[in-house]
């Protein structure tokens, strides 16, 4: 994982965009900035606590790898397959 910056569109449909930067905020991989609060200063120290403590946002992205599903979209279209009856 990288450690990141997250900005997410405030017109998705069910706000999952900004649950799952909150997600990651929260396992210390990111830092979550919302649409309506940003400012170029906010944005600026926001980069700044990245640099300055980058090997505690590291160790939380490698922790935020442990949510991953590796192969997800190839299991989704063989849960698909089996269900329809095309395995």
């Amino acid at each position: 994982g990288t450690p990141s910056i997250l900005i997410p569109i405030p017109w998705s449909q069910s706000d999952e965009q900004a649950k799952n930067a909150a997600l990651l905020q929260n396992l210390g991989a990111a830092i979550l900035l919302h649409q309506e609060d940003l400012t170029s200063d906010r944005l600026l120290l926001s980069i700044e606590e990245v640099v300055k403590n980058y090997d505690k946002y590291k160790k939380g992205a490698a922790k935020a790898r442990e949510f991953v599903f590796e192969n997800a979209s190839a299991k989704l279209l063989e849960v698909i397959r089996k269900a329809v009856g095309g395995e």
